[in-house]
């Protein structure tokens, strides 16, 4: 309350500084032969005065009116625990959640940019939980305008009479509060029931890719480029080095098997800018890198998809220990490792395919 009449007595004060400012100014351009730019000169410096002074003073107003709020939020603490304990306990359960979904919010919005590959889940969770937050946020409110009613009645009336009539409306606010609390955890379910299905849908993928020790699954002809930015892998990469520095190590491989596929059909397009006379059968050899660079984009891919829904699940909030987590976390220690020697062994034998002459 006193901060209000303050803000409202400092807007005053400021209106009237900028009309003495000006008036002060159109004065001196009366009465005395002072140049238009050192008149302008002065009035900006006296305005941006004003603007500091309104800054300065406002800062201290908001100050004040934290401490109120605080003040006025441990009275009405205070007020509720006498009259109900345990609608206390449950006003903070609801606080604590509409903070926890609005940080998740946030948190989602930037796995959207990272995590292209997996918008329409991530939209998905954030259209539940922005839902969710809304209907809270409501709820919320209609408690803190009840308890602020309560609490500011029980001064100008019978204080017996109204802690009595808020006693009774405590139980029903506390038992829609649990009943509300319970609601979310069914759209929780709905979340994770979604980041599951890519679970399992990555685990089947793998297990398609790899059936025992034999890879059986090609890339397709037109992949020229992964799915994935340098910024996703590397963020992907980060997660995984924390779980398990010896999958980080394989992946990591893979990248390199692809940069080695690049670099030598580079070096053998250069090789045959020289040798015209050998162009078809280096044209093979291209060809040959050119396939064997799309395969270890493929298989990369698959399994960065595999770790990609591993770690978006478990930061959308599914336990760790769950089935498909720990299957999922299984199928990839087994099929990684197969992938990457099937690229070595490819390029092994690419290498030993040709030699190129010295002269």
């Amino acid at each position: 309350m006193l901060a209000d009449i303050l803000y409202g007595l400092l807007l005053f004060v400021c209106a009237l500084a900028v009309i003495g400012v000006f008036r002060h100014i159109r004065s001196l351009r009366r009465s005395n032969s002072i140049p238009s730019e050192q008149l302008f000169i002065l009035m900006f410096v006296l305005l941006l005065g004003v603007c500091l002074g309104y800054l300065l003073l406002n800062s201290q107003i908001n100050k004040l009116d934290l401490v109120e709020d605080d003040q006025g939020h441990t009275e009405k603490q205070v007020f509720i625990e006498k009259l109900y304990p345990p609608l206390v306990l449950s006003q903070d359960h609801l606080n604590n959640q509409v903070t926890s979904l609005k940080s998740l919010q946030k948190q989602i919005v930037a796995l959207r940019d990272e995590h292209p590959q997996q918008k329409e889940r991530l939209q998905f969770s954030y259209s539940v939980w922005s839902r969710e937050r809304k209907e809270l946020v409501i709820l919320k409110s209609d408690l803190d305008k009840a308890v602020h009613r309560a609490w500011s009645y029980r001064k100008t009336k019978d204080n017996s009479f109204v802690e009595n009539k808020f006693s009774r409306e405590a139980v029903d606010w506390d038992k829609a509060i649990k009943s509300r609390l319970s609601e979310y955890q069914e759209s929780q379910l709905q979340v994770t029931n979604s980041m599951l299905d890519n679970v399992m849908l990555q685990r089947q993928n793998l297990s398609e890719l790899v059936i025992g020790n034999k890879v059986i699954a090609k890339a397709n002809a037109t992949l020229t480029q992964s799915a994935f930015s340098i910024a996703t892998v590397d963020k992907l990469v980060e997660a995984l080095a924390i779980r398990s520095p010896k999958r980080v190590a394989l992946l990591e491989s893979m990248t390199q098997a692809i940069s080695v596929a690049i670099q030598k059909r580079r070096e053998v397009r250069n090789y045959a800018l020289d040798k015209p006379n050998l162009q078809t059968a280096l044209q093979r050899v291209m060809d040959d890198w050119f396939a064997l660079e799309r395969r270890s984009i493929y298989y990369r891919d698959q399994v960065l998809h595999a770790v990609q829904a591993d770690y978006l699940a478990r930061i959308l909030g599914v336990n760790q220990r769950d089935n498909q987590i720990v299957r999922l976390e299984r199928e990839i220690n087994k099929v990684l490792p197969v992938l990457l020697n099937k690229l070595k062994a490819s390029n092994v034998n690419l290498e030993k395919s040709y030699q190129l002459s010295p002269s």
